[in-house]
């Protein structure tokens, strides 16, 4: 793409001396020439087509309402990146960098990282807590209040589109049990995805004396498998894509996020994100990505403040390379995301109010702290060995539901053997009312008490004739 530091000047407001300048303009071009010849036929149509085109040009334009539309970047300013990567996200070339494997301080760029770790170690369907030291984390943050639980893909959307500190700590504390744990987590899947220049400390990339341990190191290399692996998981890359967010989370407030990367997103052709950054002491920061046609290429920089356009640049560098050059690779994607299954369970911190009222269950997912994972432990081993417990939990409900079945079982039928004989007790002591008030007579001593029907009655008719039988309603 050929960039130049001369912009267009953006359209001004539509005023009536536009619509005459194209009308006259597509006057002289469509009236025939004011000669003795007519011009051909095809002449006059060629004519009429760019009289239409210089009318678009010149109208349309100034119609389009939107102040902010989307177009190519402009040529980079100022000095270049000081360190940089250019890597091929199909084929996993690294096709030009600048200290390639000297760590830097990342700023929110580590958030994507955050991000990895949080979907291999926490099932989809979590609530993440906010605990009181995450609630008081420093801007940028969402403000969530501590004490709430947020579904973990509206934490991951404030987490990589506005770089919500607050979000990152929370899901730090919600996976690892504390953010110790959660570096340990997050260092482990560094090694096993090949990043092994960096260390992760910070989960919200702050560096400074409000940082974790003195915050997070990163290479161009550990960012370029980190965003590679980012790249591969789809609501990762999706939420990176998505310039604007509407939602109302689970206790009824709206939301509305803009992506802080917008401007590489709307202004670069195929951009799909991926993570800003900005400290005081890292300076400006930039993961991106863009993909034409088959082939998907990944920017990493800092040491520049223009970083949007110096990674356009970078994108055009890399997309006029070969497809299939050769040189030192990433290693394969080996990001795996956890799902929901028997032993999942997520270490969140306590203090957790639900929702007021949701469509979906609004108790949040919380568990006691596990034993952090170890470095080298496979994310998804770890995941297993913090349910250990689940097997036998699962026996112990399956047979207290059984035992609280069969007692409600024998107290049911114990009350309807009770109340068969309390009516039989009242029958019989009916009967002998009414026998001793001389309004029945035994009539067959074989017929047990109580018992006066339609045979006794025929039988005493047949021995005594004229023995009138009477039996109360209740004998019947």
């Amino acid at each position: 793409m050929h960039r130049t530091n001369e912009q267009p000047a953006a359209p001004g407001p539509w005023v009536p001396g536009d619509a005459r300048r194209a009308v006259l303009a597509l006057r002289a071009m469509t009236d025939p020439p004011r000669t003795s010849e007519r011009a051909p036929c095809g002449a006059r149509h060629v004519r009429i087509g760019a009289a239409l085109g210089l009318v678009a040009a010149l109208v349309l334009p100034a119609l389009d309402p939107s102040p902010d539309r989307a177009g190519a970047l402009a040529a980079p300013v100022g000095n270049p990146p000081e360190a940089f990567v250019i890597a091929d996200a199909t084929s996993g070339v690294i096709l030009d960098a600048r200290r390639l494997h000297i760590p830097i301080q990342p700023a929110s760029m580590v958030k994507l990282l955050t991000a990895l770790t949080a979907v291999t170690n926490l099932p989809p369907d979590v609530r993440v807590p906010v605990s009181e030291r995450a609630a008081r984390q420093p801007v940028m943050r969402i403000g969530m209040p501590a004490g709430q639980a947020w579904p973990l893909d509206d934490m991951l959307a404030s987490l990589i589109m506005v770089s919500a500190n607050d979000a990152a700590w929370a899901i730090a504390e919600c996976s690892g049990g504390s953010v110790d744990g959660f570096a340990v987590q997050a260092n482990a899947l560094m090694r096993r995805l090949g990043a092994t220049d960096g260390t992760f400390n910070d989960p919200a990339g702050l560096s400074d004396g409000d940082s974790h341990n003195g915050g997070s190191t990163l290479s161009m290399w550990d960012l370029a498998i980190i965003g590679r692996n980012a790249l591969a998981v789809p609501r990762i890359a999706a939420t990176a894509a998505t310039v604007r967010k509407e939602f109302t989370d689970v206790y009824g407030a709206p939301h509305t996020y803009t992506n802080h990367n917008r401007t590489f997103l709307e202004g670069y052709p195929g951009a799909n994100g991926l993570k800003t950054g900005f400290t005081s002491d890292s300076g400006r920061t930039l993961i991106a990505s863009a993909t034409r046609g088959k082939r998907t290429i990944i920017v990493a920089l800092a040491g520049t403040w223009d970083t949007t356009n110096w990674a356009g640049a970078l994108l055009d560098r890399g997309f006029a390379t070969d497809p299939d050059a050769t040189g030192t690779r990433l290693p394969g994607v080996r990001v795996r995301e956890i799902t929901r299954r028997a032993g999942t369970r997520a270490a969140c911190a306590d203090g957790v109010t639900p929702p007021a009222s949701s469509t979906t269950p609004t108790t949040p997912t919380i568990a006691a702290p596990v034993r952090p994972v170890g470095v080298g432990t496979d994310a998804r081993a770890a995941g297993d060995d913090a349910g250990g417990g689940a097997p036998r939990t699962t026996v112990v409900l399956v047979t207290g539901g059984v035992l609280a079945a069969l007692t409600a079982a024998v107290v049911w039928r114990r009350r309807v053997v009770v109340r068969r004989r309390r009516r039989r007790a009242e029958r019989r002591r009916s009967l002998e009312r009414a026998q001793r008030a001389g309004t029945v007579h035994v009539v067959d001593a074989s017929v047990p008490t109580g018992r006066v029907d339609r045979q006794a009655t025929s039988r005493a008719a047949e021995t005594d004739p004229g023995a009138t039988t009477r039996t109360t309603r209740g004998d019947r």
